[in-house]
């Protein structure tokens, strides 16, 4: 697990690039719920820490440019 403190810019648009970027890595998965339904996680994603850490290092040195 890692945190990031995001300052100077908007932490919205950095999850939402984060999301566009890792799009073909989402987890195509349905999760039943207790009462019978059914959950599709649209968070969850198949990626290593080092992948997240490198995109994220990398759209904070683009944006410092």
């Amino acid at each position: 697990m890692a945190t990031w403190q995001v300052q100077n810019f908007s932490a919205r648009k950095l999850e939402t690039a984060l999301h566009h970027i890792f799009e073909d890595k989402q987890l195509q998965i349905e999760v039943p719920t207790i009462t019978g339904g059914v959950e599709i996680p649209k968070e969850w994603y198949l990626v290593t820490l080092e992948e997240i850490e490198e995109t994220v290092n990398k759209l904070v040195s683009d944006l410092l440019i």
